[in-house]
């Protein structure tokens, strides 16, 4: 169960353990990432009232959980069309991502896609960017959102979106998973691959020693595996962080991803 650390009086989760030294704008996502673990333990939870009340760091970090989430979670290449798309759906929690991001935003998730529709917003070009060389895929057309001037006059948006093209400096700090030298932080120690290609379907485990970079290592490394008739099933470790979830590579979109097939899908145009 994810609790407010204001009403348990939880600490804001460190950083220490999770990219080797303080980060406060990616704090949220130990919170996010160990409450998908570990659902019934108790963890600080992203809230409206936060939302209201915290600084625009605190911001940052909560929207670099969820796009961090969105890309590296559910596999969305593009995260503002799969958060459009799944509140189009009505926002469904079939999916444990799913169900954390009505559980911490609910309807206001819509401020973040209205973020991403504002042409002053560039941040999902430079994320998808970023992402597509990192793990080889081919290079494809980006279409802004279809702006939202009605909510953008939301005091959320007013507040801490329009500060320049990427206030929440996101298409830097969501890209983590997949930046191994961030702040200077490369391991030498080398991901660990745990192989058996026996099972049907054929299971891995990868353990990383650290957080910056291991989506990039479970990309580079599942293209060694040996050929099998259905998808590896690979699970992911980041060493001290903890167990992220179980990975499969999608056939049609080249990304990694944790659930279903069809909640991955909604990340793409």
């Amino acid at each position: 169960m994810a609790v407010n650390p204001a009403d348990r009086g939880c600490t804001q989760p460190s950083q220490a353990a999770f990219l080797g030294r303080d980060e406060e704008w990616v704090r949220w996502n130990s919170a996010a990432w160990r409450s998908l673990a570990d659902p019934d333990g108790e963890y600080p939870r992203w809230s409206a009232r936060l939302r209201e009340t915290a600084g625009h760091i605190e911001q940052a970090a909560a929207v670099v959980s969820v796009l961090e989430l969105a890309i590296f979670g559910l596999g969305w290449r593009r995260p503002d069309i799969g958060l459009a798309a799944w509140i189009e759906l009505g926002r469904p929690t079939d999916h444990p991502i799913l169900a954390l991001f009505d559980d911490w935003w609910g309807e206001d998730i819509a401020l973040i896609t209205t973020w991403a529709g504002h042409p002053d917003c560039s941040a999902f070009y430079h994320l998808d960017k970023q992402v597509t060389e990192a793990c080889g895929l081919p290079s494809q057309p980006f279409q802004q959102l279809r702006r939202n001037t009605t909510l953008e006059e939301h005091p959320w948006i007013q507040k801490h979106c329009l500060g320049g093209s990427d206030p929440f400096h996101s298409s830097l700090h969501a890209a983590v998973p997949v930046l191994p030298d961030f702040l200077g932080g490369r391991s030498t120690e080398p991901p660990r691959w745990i192989i058996d290609s026996t099972s049907n379907p054929a299971t891995a485990t990868i353990i990383t020693s650290q957080y910056p970079g291991w989506y990039a290592d479970l990309v580079h490394g599942g293209e060694t595996l040996p050929a099998t008739t259905r998808s590896w099933r690979v699970d992911v470790i980041v060493r001290p962080f903890g167990w992220l979830g179980q990975y499969r590579k999608s056939r049609r979109t080249g990304m990694w991803f944790t659930g279903q097939h069809r909640w991955h899908l909604l990340g793409y145009p």
